[in-house]
């Protein structure tokens, strides 16, 4: 079913009617919406208005939730990221120490001391 739709773009404060035959369009929805100079994203202020101004229609429904989950996800895999290289950089400094330990008797005696310091 069509209706009409008012959008309010973040650049201006006046209301402009689109039809749209969109289920599930609440105010406060961002949109794609078709205008005179192309594809621009508005905020739904009012639906199921009274117009015939409209000629143009509402493209598509931003899914907003699903964009700040992806956000939120690609920042959790930096910090795991983050926290994995600083782990694998102390394991091979140890390693490193390990393996001069075993051919340097002075590397030995102080990563032994390093070891009873650290308990």
């Amino acid at each position: 079913m069509e209706n009409i739709v008012l959008v309010e773009f973040p650049t201006t404060y006046k209301e402009y009617a689109f039809r749209n035959d969109i289920e599930g369009i609440e105010v406060g929805d961002k949109v794609v919406v078709d205008t005179s100079g192309g594809l621009a994203v508005a905020e739904v202020t009012k639906v199921d208005v009274v117009s015939n101004k409209a000629s143009k229609y509402v493209v598509q429904k931003i899914d907003i939730e699903a964009h700040e989950k992806r956000i939120e996800k690609a920042n959790k895999l930096i910090e795991l990221k983050a926290k994995m290289e600083d782990r694998l950089k102390k394991l091979q400094e140890i390693e490193i120490y390990q393996i001069l330990a075993k051919e340097d008797d002075e590397m030995a005696a102080l990563l032994a001391e390093y070891g009873e310091i650290q308990k």
